[in-house]
């Protein structure tokens, strides 16, 4: 299995469930990494999310470029209270809404993720909303979601790419990968590329 492919897959499972609070659902590594390129992630059951389905909230997974650094984006989406209804819903979940001060009703995201044809790059992002949050709260309690389950924490800093200033951070446990977060009214915006050419194309395109 090629591991540019693998962290890919793996990083983007891990942060989509933090961001529904569901920590203690996050799948290994391995598993995350048996998906196919060609498979549906809400088609695979090794991806672990049930609720995700490609449609569901279009207007968020259209927000998701078709493609970013040659990779075709597979997409698919879905609101919070479907999350709450899945079975997989713990009492992290709980805080992480108390935390950003919405309810499940209020919660909607849409992720992709896709690789360059011979596999050696990535690209993942997803577009998350919270109606009613503010741009600093959505930041805050996404960073602190992503380091529930860290030894060492994230070390976030403050760049400007493409005219945004984004929070950056570089992933040691996923060979030093680096991940963008940006926030704009209800909606926070991950972006995760081995390219960062592609990743700065992408940041110039939001809000």
């Amino acid at each position: 299995m090629n591991r540019p492919r693998t962290l890919v897959v793996a990083g983007l499972v891990a942060i989509i469930l933090a961001a529904c609070g569901s920590s203690s659902a996050s799948p290994s590594a391995s598993q995350a990494a048996s998906v196919a390129p060609s498979e549906s992630a809400a088609e695979s059951p090794d991806i672990g999310l049930p609720s995700f389905s490609a449609g569901v909230v279009a207007e968020l997974e259209a927000l998701i470029p078709d493609e970013i650094g040659g990779a075709t984006m597979q997409k698919a989406s879905m609101r919070g209270d479907q999350f709450l209804t899945s079975g997989q819903e713990d009492p992290t979940t709980a805080k992480f809404l108390t935390d950003l001060g919405v309810s499940p009703n209020d919660v909607s995201i849409a992720f992709g993720f896709g690789f360059g044809a011979d596999f050696t790059s990535g690209a993942a992002m997803f577009v998350f909303r919270a109606e009613g949050a503010s741009e600093d709260r959505l930041l805050r309690v996404f960073k602190d979601s992503m380091d529930e389950d860290r030894d060492v924490p994230l070390e976030w800093t403050t760049v400007t790419v493409a005219g945004h200033q984004v929070e950056s951070a570089t992933d040691a446990e996923a060979d030093g990968q680096a991940m963008f977060l940006y926030a704009r009214g209800e909606l926070l915006y991950f972006v995760s590329t081995t390219d960062p050419a592609a990743a700065e194309e992408v940041i110039a395109g939001l809000p």
